[in-house]
């Protein structure tokens, strides 16, 4: 586990010029970053990731806007440290919404959609809060 996450993370191609990205595109460029391949690149990467994702598993939508903001919060800004954390906070976040909403009526299943709802309602109001105060 440790090796796969080592060749896919911290040899990833992408993190440098990611980190790098975050100081602004005209620092980026002194620096020798390539704006059009970088954001073309990732910008590709994640249209792919997201649309597999969404056909496999189905719309469950404060996943994608919930665990980048909770990420943030636990590692920073570094993605070395930032893509794995929200990998697992994810994965985490969903087991447990549809172990709750399998457990609020038992015979029946609630969506696990609205417990993710349940759970990121609070948290957007809370850094919207935040951030304007």
């Amino acid at each position: 586990m440790a090796c796969l996450y080592y060749r896919i993370i911290r040899r990833s191609f992408y993190c440098p010029s990611l980190n790098l990205l975050q100081l602004g595109d005209d620092n980026a460029r002194n620096l020798g970053v390539s704006l059009m391949w970088v954001k073309l690149g990732s910008s590709f990467l994640v249209l792919l990731l997201v649309g597999s994702a969404i056909s496999s598993v189905g719309a469950i939508g404060f996943v994608g806007l919930l665990i980048p903001h909770m990420a943030r919060m636990l590692a920073g800004q570094d993605h070395r440290k930032f893509l794995p954390i929200a990998m697992i906070l994810g994965a985490c976040l969903v087991v447990l919404s549809d172990t709750v909403s399998r457990a609020i009526i038992y015979p029946a299943e609630t969506p696990a959609g609205a417990i993710l709802a349940l759970i990121g309602a609070p948290f957007f109001i809370y850094l919207v809060r935040k951030r304007t105060l």
